[in-house]
């Protein structure tokens, strides 16, 4: 027997309006669950009919019910780990924070220790900017401080001496007219985690973090994910949660991978091997071939311009930075093919995704077949020509609403018309009939609205079916779709095949006994209010794993 399989009763779940998100939007009154799967769904007589004697009937008190919501694009293990301990992660706001957070941690440390900062975004703080390096210098003179954009960041005089950057003709670190640092740094991450130490937390502290972000999870109505970067410690912690006997969040793992040495790959598939599949399972191996848009390294088509201010540098002829080339991802692809694996490729830019569409064309050329569901991660500009390469190569894009919410505002400053119309357009990916889902890319933090990148799926389905942002303001409404379609990108449509989701996303006769029931109608209440939805009640394999009515 794998670890963590449990012994499920017969449960009817009646007085509801369960949303099976089925082709018709069907909504039933009723459900029968045997063994954590769906047997019978519909009105409450006939679902008697079917269940076997004595089960368990539990009444959902009228609330609305939809499948239990997918996020397909988390780091849920080291955002778990983020607040184990006492490394609660910070998420400043304006530049000042930042200088604040500093200061005050100088007072803790002793001189030469380092001071990080992860998931610092320009575009994220309200000054649409990264602290300068005269203003770290002036609060932390005796620490190394490294803000960290993680494709590029801002550094004091003394993190750049530390890291031997100071002096580097690398053209990463960037420079003023004179020469000097100015404390901007495009690329150069590896150097800088070099340097810092690693933090390090007791298995208890690990346990506890992921057991505290599954409860949050589960408020969410979120009962599987895909994990976009895993390790072999993040999935013995996985296991070793599983192993306590009750249901955990489902996850689908994604390992980055070097196509030249592939055994860090196929030992993490041989590690999940180990455990039940319906609750972990090892689906991609992963390339990053650009940057993002929130620190101006998306791989575009067009140049940048006009973002010196808002991302510290202004090259000329500047497309954003490119990790991987062709040779290296079709290598990648040929890994993954040979070892029945998705190939998983971050794509944030235009350009970016062009490459990694041309890598699969010339696979399917070269060879005849391409297996479907290879995953375009990210895809944050995607226009008709881009969904039609899409869909003829089976491709699934798995994207982040986040991004509009939070980002829209700034990005609307720096790119023309015609591309930023391409932003995230759900009406038109939804209409496109390709394979997709949404997802949060969620990074540090437990709270799910203040966390880097929030993880609340309900103000993802409010700004999908609004285009409202976070300053409230309504960009690209032309792109919005309707409620029910964009729930629909966490639950049905995130059930594509090939996905590792499969059997879940619809309340269906078959498929798993996930689902959540709502504070709130999502389909009848006002738009405003569907931000501040909860669950109330989650099941996760036909076992109640929150009750909070």
């Amino acid at each position: 027997m794998k670890k963590g399989v449990n012994d499920l009763k017969e449960k009817i779940f009646y007085n509801g309006k369960i949303s099976c998100m089925d082709k018709n939007y069907t909504v039933a009154e009723a459900m029968y669950v045997e063994e954590g799967v769906i047997r019978f769904v519909g009105k409450l007589s006939d679902v008697e009919n079917g269940a076997k004697l004595g089960s368990e009937k539990i009444n959902l008190k009228g609330k609305r019910v939809i499948p239990g919501l997918i996020d397909t694009h988390s780091h849920f293990t080291s955002a778990a780990l983020s607040e184990a301990g006492d490394t609660v992660k910070f998420v400043p706001e304006t530049v000042q924070d930042i200088l604040d957070y500093v200061k005050s941690k100088t007072q803790e440390l002793e001189h030469g220790q380092w001071i990080y900062l992860p998931n610092i975004y320009p575009t994220r703080i309200k000054d649409l900017r990264f602290p300068y390096l005269f203003e770290l210098d002036r609060v932390a003179p005796d620490h190394p401080v490294f803000a960290d954009g993680f494709y590029a960041g801002a550094a004091n005089t003394l993190a750049l001496k530390k890291t031997g950057l100071y002096e580097s003709d690398q053209l990463g670190v960037i420079r003023d007219q004179h020469g000097n640092p100015t404390g901007r740094v495009l690329g150069m991450r590896n150097e800088f985690q070099k340097a810092i130490p690693v933090a390090q937390y007791s298995r208890e502290q690990e346990d506890k973090a992921y057991e505290d972000l599954n409860v949050e999870y589960l408020r969410c109505g979120i009962t599987s994910i895909t994990e976009a970067m895993s390790s072999l410690s993040g999935l013995q912690g996985l296991g070793r949660a599983l192993s306590k006997g009750k249901p955990f969040v489902r996850t689908v793992l994604t390992c980055v991978m070097n196509p030249d040495r592939p055994d860090a790959l196929l030992e993490m598939k041989r590690a999940a091997s180990e455990y039940p599949e319906d609750f972990i399972r090892m689906i991609y191996g992963k390339q990053l071939i650009d940057g993002g848009i929130l620190t101006g390294t998306s791989y575009m088509r067009k140049p940048y311009k006009g973002v010196e201010e808002l991302f510290g540098y202004d090259f000329e002829d500047y497309h954003g930075t490119l990790s991987a080339d062709f040779d290296r991802l079709l290598r990648s692809l040929e890994v993954c093919e040979e070892n029945s694996l998705k190939f998983c490729a971050h794509a944030t830019g235009n350009l970016s995704a062009d490459l990694f569409l041309d890598v699969l064309e010339a696979y399917k050329t070269k060879n005849g077949k391409l297996s479907h569901g290879h995953a375009l991660l990210h895809g944050n500009f995607t226009d008709q020509d881009m969904l039609k390469r899409i869909k003829d190569l089976q491709v699934a894009l798995l994207f982040q609403p986040a991004w509009h919410y939070k980002d829209s505002h700034a990005v609307i400053t720096f790119l023309d018309s015609e591309d930023f119309d391409t932003f995230l357009p759900y009406k038109t990916i939804y209409n496109s009939g390709i394979m997709c889902a949404a997802g949060s890319d969620h990074m540090i933090k437990h709270d799910r609205n203040k966390a880097q990148n929030p993880f609340n799926p309900f103000t993802a389905i409010y700004n999908m079916a609004t285009r409202i942002n976070q300053k409230g303001n309504a960009l690209g409404e032309q792109h919005k779709v309707d409620v029910e379609k964009a729930v629909g990108f966490y639950t049905e449509k995130a059930s594509f095949k090939g996905g590792g989701h499969e059997n879940k996303g619809q309340l269906i006769a078959g498929k798993k006994a996930d689902f959540a029931c709502l504070s709130e109608d999502i389909f009848e209440c006002p738009k405003e209010i569907i931000p501040d939805i909860r669950s109330v009640m989650t099941v996760l394999d036909g076992e109640i794993r929150l009750d909070e009515c």
